[in-house]
């Protein structure tokens, strides 16, 4: 449990825990979207602290190492992202 708010997914804006009809969610300040609604403040912060990526490296390890080979291709440590290559 975490009182500590990860960015937001999408625009890495700061978010906020904001009570609504009884239920807790976080909301992105700069691009306004939210987290899953949760029944406690620290329950819908760990809701939006978590990421589909947490976890998945050991997950890839238990790939072949081809197919490692081709998501490490795929995977983006800079800025590079957006220039897409022609692959055969």
């Amino acid at each position: 449990m975490s009182e500590e708010l990860k960015p937001c997914p999408f625009c890495g804006g700061k978010g906020g825990a904001k009570a609504l009809f009884g239920c807790c969610a976080v909301m992105c300040k700069k691009c306004r979207s939210a987290g899953p609604e949760r029944a406690t403040r620290n329950e819908a912060i760990d809701a939006w602290n978590m990421r589909w990526y947490d976890g998945i490296s050991g997950f890839i390890d238990t790939f072949s190492p081809k197919l490692q080979s081709v998501i490490a291709d795929w995977t983006c440590d800079d800025d590079t992202c957006d220039e897409w290559e022609e692959r055969e």
